[in-house]
């Protein structure tokens, strides 16, 4: 319960420290071509950008960003002659890279092509330029919107199962205490019953005498009979 609370605390800190705006830069390799681009930077591990890139650009514009390249410190999309009206009228060739700078956070890089050779920068098709900027930014939002819903979903499931653990463990001690209440009772009734029966031997002990002496007398008188049985056939 203590790491849940202190995981959203965490969360509440870093949502008011996360903010950031894409910046222009002027030259990035997209591996095979070189133009401006917008970046930002993203507090999120990378591989879990890789596929919040992916649903972004689904679920915003229908659109399937495909891998061009990889290797383990970025990843390289091309998408090639889409047609998206909020950021051209016309086809265009969309190039994004989503690059490692740490263990929990990744840069991604967007720029479009608008021609063979021809790529969209402040200079050159600045309006099919500034959406990527615009574009960056609407994905920052929706990748932590998403990322924390998730990390919100995860953290609920974890917090049903502990309070789920948690009832299981009182429901057991609840049930040894009855145990332990039934068996106290139990004991008591045996004590009882060992007392009753001490006390039950010792008025037969005293019986037992009484039985004993009896018997004695029995077989002398029996002897005696016999004698005078014998001794008149």
């Amino acid at each position: 319960m203590k790491n849940v609370l202190l995981s959203f605390l965490s969360i509440f800190l870093f949502l008011n420290l996360a903010s950031a705006q894409a910046k222009m830069v002027s030259k990035v390799s997209f591996e095979d071509a070189e133009m401006a681009a917008y970046q930002i930077e993203i507090n999120i591990a990378p591989d879990r950008v890789i596929d919040l890139w992916d649903d972004f650009w689904d679920d915003r514009y229908g659109v399937d960003v495909d891998r061009d390249d990889r290797n383990r410190d970025r990843e390289i999309y091309l998408a090639k002659e889409i047609k998206v009206d909020d950021i051209s009228d016309k086809p265009l060739d969309v190039y994004s890279m989503l690059t490692t700078t740490e263990k929990d956070k990744s840069t991604v890089s967007l720029g479009f092509g608008v021609g063979y050779e021809v790529f969209a920068s402040k200079d050159q098709f600045s309006e099919t330029f500034a959406a990527a900027e615009r574009i960056l930014n609407e994905f920052e939002a929706y990748s932590y919107q998403k990322y924390y819903h998730q990390q919100v979903e995860e953290w609920q499931k974890k917090l049903e199962d502990a309070r789920d653990e948690k009832v299981e463990v009182e429901e057991a001690i609840a049930k040894r205490e009855s145990n332990i209440e039934d068996w106290r009772r139990d004991i008591e009734k045996l004590e009882n019953d060992i007392e009753k029966a001490r006390k039950e031997n010792i008025s037969a002990q005293n019986e037992l005498s009484e039985k004993k002496e009896s018997v004695d007398s029995l077989e002398k008188e029996l002897r005696a009979a016999e004698q005078l049985f014998t001794r008149w056939q």
